[in-house]
């Protein structure tokens, strides 16, 4: 095996150690049911839903959203496209979409591409509805 090969094979565990905390994604409806939204991460771990944060997500975007919303949502970063990340799902860039000063970002071939640091605004904005999603 190559240094090349045994490098690429560490990369890609220390990527599953990052993605070991994702949540189990459950429908934006079906969590404001929820007296304590809550699911799983991968690693069985409890992953709680901030109550505000959904409402504020709720209060965006039309009630036909709601069932096509899953959080939380992915951002995926792919290391080999630096400073930006993406959203595959168009329900959940419709959500981004909405949000203050975001409308200018399209879902344009299957993917909806944002910077870094708007990821991270969004992520503070509205704690538990995003998480990264690292690509090997």
């Amino acid at each position: 095996m190559t240094r090349e090969e045994v490098f690429d094979k560490l990369i890609v565990k220390e990527i599953a150690l990052l993605n070991r905390g994702l949540a189990a994604r459950k429908t934006l409806k079906d969590l404001l049911s929820e007296k304590d939204p809550a699911t799983v991460t991968k690693d069985k771990g409890d992953y709680a839903f901030d109550k505000d944060a959904l409402r504020k997500a709720a209060e965006l975007v039309s009630e036909h959203w709601l069932e096509d919303i899953r959080l939380p949502i992915y951002m995926y970063v792919d290391s080999e496209i630096p400073g930006e990340c993406y959203i595959p799902k168009e329900a959940s860039a419709n959500l981004i979409r909405k949000m203050p000063g975001l409308s200018g970002y399209r879902f344009i071939k299957g993917k909806m591409w944002i910077p870094r640091a708007i990821a991270a605004k969004i992520r503070r904005e509205y704690p538990t509805l995003f998480q990264y999603y690292f690509l090997p």
